[in-house]
């Protein structure tokens, strides 16, 4: 008997369709496609065309595709127009990877502009830069209508000068680790309606995100920044809490840095919570270094110091701490505290404006803290209780006999 075997391999089914304005190539139109692309395999559309990955076919109607364009470190580099990563509703997931080599677009990227979060929140829409490769664009648009996620994985992106939102209504992230770099013009985190989250991890020695200007928490929505181990942020002008929603900062972790060069605001129209742990900053130990304006903190603001590595803000121009701001004090991991002594929190060259009367005071530690406005800075002494005193004493006995055994 004779057997007849048929062997069928897709490699890639792209329908091309004409826009008014220019070429765009679909991937995900009517089946499932990934595109490959590396030495062998070169990008398959025109510099200018726009390129549309994990999108339903608009002309056919409605399809939902898990899509993925994978760019390898042997491809050359990968140019393109308008880019769009999960570009319609429903359960899509859009993907791309771009591992060692590198994407220009000469327009902006909508990333997950239509498209839902997943069950349980995850962003389903994913551009994923690592290994030293690059993304360059003109903007970004991410969970516009939907949500996003961006991952700088030891990689460069850039929007240059231009816009990059991040603002749902869905789950919005970015996450740049292992070195990875992030720059744009103006950054916006959780600026428009809706119940989502947007996020920007910054985690790790070498991993650095560049911003003309912080624009976080607005309309019903929060924004979290959380700069950890060495990571850093930079900015010119920095305003947490900006229109509405909320704003959490935490800076962790010895290196652990935000900067910003001009203006700062935290708790400006909204509520904001700044925490700053372990150290915060490698030299100036605190949440930023303001090298031109103004330090303004909100009533509605809290702002969390970590006693022991130095952390506090610390301006070269004035600072302002509204009536009703909440100024919370904790110890850092395994710091034992000197009674009696100072610790700077907020310092400033120019002038510093507050009212300590109506300051709140979070004794996180106890009721052991008393704050003080000197010229130029606001310090804390902590003086505990009698019955602390004797727990410090009987401590630091235990410790001076644990020393002699060693």
């Amino acid at each position: 008997m004779r057997k007849a075997i048929l062997q069928a391999v897709v490699v890639c089914m792209v329908l091309a369709v004409t826009m008014s304005s220019a070429n765009a190539t679909w991937y995900g139109a009517n089946y499932p496609v990934d595109v490959i692309i590396n030495a062998g395999n070169p990008q398959p559309w025109t510099a200018d065309e726009i390129v549309y990955n994990g999108s339903a076919n608009k002309v056919n109607g409605p399809g939902f595709w898990d899509n993925t364009i994978i760019v390898e470190s042997t491809a050359a580099p990968v140019t393109s127009g308008r880019l769009w990563v999960g570009a319609t509703g429903g359960n899509l997931s859009g993907k791309l990877i771009i591992d060692g080599s590198s994407w220009t677009g000469s327009s902006v990227m909508h990333l997950g502009e239509n498209a839902s979060n997943g069950a349980n929140g995850d962003e389903l829409s994913v551009v994923e830069i690592k290994n030293g490769g690059s993304l360059i664009v003109t903007g970004t648009q991410m969970g516009q209508n939907g949500g996003g996620r961006l991952i700088i994985d030891g990689g460069t992106f850039s929007t240059g000068s231009g816009h990059f939102s991040g603002s749902g209504p869905g789950n919005t992230s970015v996450t740049v680790r292992n070195g990875g770099t992030g720059t744009s013009g103006f950054t916006s985190l959780g600026e428009q309606g809706g119940s989502g989250t947007s996020t920007l991890n910054v985690d790790g020695p070498g991993s650095l995100w560049n911003g003309h200007a912080y624009y976080l928490g607005g309309g019903t929505r929060s924004a979290i920044v959380n700069v950890t181990d060495g990571g850093r942020a930079n900015s010119d002008n920095f305003y947490c809490g900006h229109t509405g929603g909320s704003c959490d900062i935490t800076i962790r972790g010895s290196g652990s840095l935000m900067t910003s060069s001009h203006n700062l605001d935290i708790g400006l129209n909204a509520p904001a919570t700044v925490t700053l742990d372990e150290g915060g900053m490698f030299t100036h130990s605190g949440i930023a270094t303001v090298t031109g304006r103004d330090v303004q903190v909100a009533s509605t603001a809290t702002l969390i110091f970590g006693i022991g590595n130095g952390s506090k803000i610390a301006t070269t121009g004035d600072a302002t701490i509204a009536d009703g701001a909440t100024i919370g004090v904790k110890f850092d991991s395994g710091f034992l505290p000197t009674p009696g002594v100072s610790y700077d929190l907020v310092t400033a060259d120019g002038t510093l404006t507050m009212n300590t009367g109506a300051l709140v005071l979070d004794d996180q530690t106890g009721p052991n803290w008393a704050a003080t406005l000197g010229t130029g800075s606001l310090t804390v002494t902590f003086v505990p209780e009698p019955a602390t005193m004797m727990l410090m004493a009987v401590g630091g006995l235990l410790m001076a006999c644990c020393r002699r055994r060693g």
